[in-house]
């Protein structure tokens, strides 16, 4: 059996500040290449995202722009986490900030790497059930957001016709029904009753 090893970091470089990432060049060494090599990781603090269900069962998504692929997307609500801000705080903030709903019963899904390729953050992945509305929101400034209730119907064909087609959204999503298949909370019980009717 080959095995794999850690590269040796032979010394970082810090390159530019966006606000919401940084990049640095790490200068590496390895037995499997001679000399060394130039790896570039795009820095970020861990994000979280949220699937929100109200009493009913409906989804609270939320419409936004997105200029990386210069769209419209249909996501769910989510995140970065503040400096020293724990991921189910930075969770129930982010949901209340962004939707104006607020629940008591929150589950993790556990955290994801994004793209490991060039990225050092996760993402945290949570269900709230028993969703309220509060009534208000508080978008930051460059934040313009539209809720839209999704039903659990809905839901495949928005997957299958890629009308949600965010990467995080998905895996969200498959770890809640991986999760089902486990939980013996009533919440996820009826959950996933409702995805097989």
């Amino acid at each position: 059996m080959v095995v794999v090893k850690k590269w040796n970091k032979e010394r970082t470089e810090e390159m530019h500040d966006y606000r919401v990432f940084s990049t640095k060049r790490m200068i590496v060494s390895s037995s499997h290449f001679e000399g060394t090599h130039n790896m570039y990781v795009i820095e970020s603090p861990d994000w979280v995202n949220i699937i929100a269900l109200t009493p009913s069962y409906k989804i609270v998504g939320i419409k936004q722009y997105r200029a990386g692929t210069d769209e419209i997307t249909l996501e769910i609500p989510g995140g970065m986490i503040d400096s020293g801000e724990e991921p189910l705080m930075a969770a129930k903030r982010e949901l209340a900030e962004e939707t104006g709903y607020i629940s008591d019963n929150w589950f993790s899904l556990g955290k994801i790497a994004p793209n490991p390729a060039i990225q050092n953050n996760y993402c945290h992945s949570f269900v709230a059930f028993e969703c309220t509305s509060s009534g208000s929101v508080n978008f930051d400034t460059h934040e313009d957001i539209a809720l839209q209730l999704v039903s659990i119907k809905e839901l495949h064909s928005l997957f299958i016709s890629e009308s949600i087609n965010h990467a995080l959204v998905s895996v969200a999503f498959h770890k809640l029904d991986l999760l089902c298949k486990s939980h013996s909370d009533p919440h996820f019980i009826e959950y996933a009753k409702r995805t097989r009717e």
